[in-house]
């Protein structure tokens, strides 16, 4: 990748830096955005070998979502996929969008030997705690669940979910990106962070409308098996241009 490609990128992310400012939350600026995008693109040079409006209408995915779509704080990743491009949500974006509505939301992998316990129903309850504060995952045992608890920061009012491993693994059969690529797929590299993200989704539908948008995006993005954005309207769309 050369300086004047970077310089050509930086040039139309400028074209289009209005567009982002209109979309994007009061906890991030449109400068702070294209350095994100431009950072993006030096960590991940194949992204500037994509359909280009693709990259762009990600970047603005990103924007109307406020995450950070460089990769670093893992919110957000802008992902090559069939010469288009993917946002992808990591689960900490899911956490941070919770954040922004001020529900406290965290994902936990179950393992084996853990302590773990819980009830739905009328009296709904989960309990917790690792086999000792000093296990390592070794001693803790293979991974047989994952839960996701939401609370909402001014109350005592809570929710959860708990995947099974069973639907873990369909999430990830079903994941478009693993399909595409398992080799480098955050299935393959990161399988804890992708089964505490499994359960974060199943518990969008009861978290605020960001929560359920970016839920939506990556569910569409399975289902079609084509890369997906959101319209100017905050709709999943899929990428057909």
């Amino acid at each position: 990748m050369s300086e004047q490609q970077i310089v050509e990128y930086r040039q139309q992310l400028d074209r289009y830096g209005d567009s982002f400012a209109k979309v994007l939350p009061a906890h991030t600026s449109r400068d702070k955005l294209i350095r994100m995008a431009e950072s993006a693109v030096r960590l991940n040079e194949k992204l500037l070998s994509c359909e280009r409006g693709s990259l762009m209408r990600s970047i603005m995915t990103g924007a109307i979502l406020g995450l950070e779509i460089d990769g670093v704080t893992g919110q957000a990743f802008l992902v090559p996929f069939k010469g288009k491009v993917q946002l992808i949500i990591g689960y900490k974006g899911y956490i941070t969008l919770a954040w922004n509505s001020r529900f406290l939301l965290e994902g936990e992998i179950v393992r084996e030997n853990d302590r773990f316990a819980y009830e739905k129903g009328n009296a709904p309850y989960l309990n917790f705690s690792p086999q000792s504060p000093t296990a390592s995952n070794e001693q803790r045992g293979a991974v047989v669940a994952a839960f996701a608890i939401a609370r909402h920061a001014d109350s005592a009012l809570s929710t959860f979910h708990v995947s099974t491993m069973d639907e873990i693994v369909a999430s990830r059969q079903n994941s478009s990106g693993y399909k595409y690529d398992a080799t480098s797929s955050p299935w393959t590299t990161n399988f804890s962070e992708m089964a505490k993200k499994t359960a974060i989704r199943a518990l969008a539908d009861q978290l605020p409308l960001n929560v359920q948008r970016a839920a939506a995006i990556e569910a569409k993005h399975d289902q079609t098996g084509a890369a997906v954005y959101l319209n100017s309207e905050a709709v999943p769309e899929v990428d057909a241009a």
